[in-house]
């Protein structure tokens, strides 16, 4: 009986089975691949699609300007259209598409540039008469100054036009007279009358100035004393409504140190 002994290096290796191992594995690779490229594909597209739900729910449909719209402009359904936009907190400060009707047809009060949205105090009914705040031209502040003017009582009136005089005495500056507005219209006259004196304790008269007009009187009210001088209406010698600001004496480069953007402070004067 022969014992035939089986050497396992004796087996010949099949190739074509490893071939076809290494195969199925790359294409098993390949499927898994594949299958997780569109597991991720659905995964993103829902978050984005949530993402999007999300931010339209945030959204709300309100009024815009179709084209620039200017203060005394009434509004037509021409004017305006729908848009949809994020608001977050500030959502009720603007007209939304379902309150058009609280603007068609009414009065604008400040203007409205193109696209931009409505806000709701923005419109007046077209019977609304102007308060004295929204007559004031823009750009410009309503003024009012105390002033010593029983003298002109008689013969001054609204809409006259009048120079403004200041007489100033600033401490370690010097003293200065100096036109501070030129050709200025008076908006309106105040008086207070004292009745235990019988007679007219201080007045008052307002206009129109520029921010940094109003500035610089403010500071001056510190140290100045003011009168008026009348003005024939056909006089035009100088601009009319323009303040006599760029002279010598607002130009000095210590008064510049005062007259600063963000307020005003006192001039010390010079210790003896």
């Amino acid at each position: 009986m022969n014992n035939n002994k089986i050497k396992w290096n004796d087996i010949p290796t099949n190739s074509s089975l490893h071939k076809n191992i290494k195969l199925v594995n790359k294409k098993t690779q390949i499927l898994f691949a594949i299958i997780f490229a569109i597991f991720q594909y659905f995964l993103f597209s829902a978050i984005y699609t949530i993402s999007n739900n999300h931010n339209s729910l945030n959204k709300t449909y309100v009024m815009a300007a179709q084209k620039d719209l200017e203060p005394g402009f009434i509004i037509t359904e021409n004017d305006v259209k729908v848009i949809q936009v994020d608001l977050g907190e500030t959502h009720n400060y603007f007209i939304n598409h379902e309150e058009n009707s609280l603007i068609l047809g009414k009065k604008l009060l400040t203007k409205i540039y193109k696209n931009s949205l409505i806000p709701k105090n923005s419109v007046v009914s077209i019977n609304h008469k102007n308060s004295l705040l929204e007559k004031i031209p823009l750009g410009k502040r309503l003024f009012t100054l105390n002033l010593e003017l029983e003298n002109y009582l008689n013969i001054l009136k609204i809409g006259d036009k009048i120079d403004l005089i200041a007489y100033l005495e600033i401490p370690g500056f010097g003293k200065a007279t100096e036109t501070i507005l030129s050709g200025i219209e008076i908006i309106a006259i105040t008086n207070q009358f004292h009745a235990k004196e019988r007679k007219t304790t201080s007045n008052s008269i307002s206009f129109y100035l520029f921010p940094e007009e109003v500035k610089v009187l403010s500071f001056m009210k510190q140290y100045a004393k003011f009168s008026i001088s009348l003005r024939n209406p056909n006089d035009i010698s100088s601009h009319s409504g323009e303040a006599m600001t760029l002279n010598k004496f607002i130009q000095n480069e210590k008064i510049q140190k005062i007259i600063k953007n963000d307020g005003f402070q006192i001039i010390q004067g010079k210790k003896q």
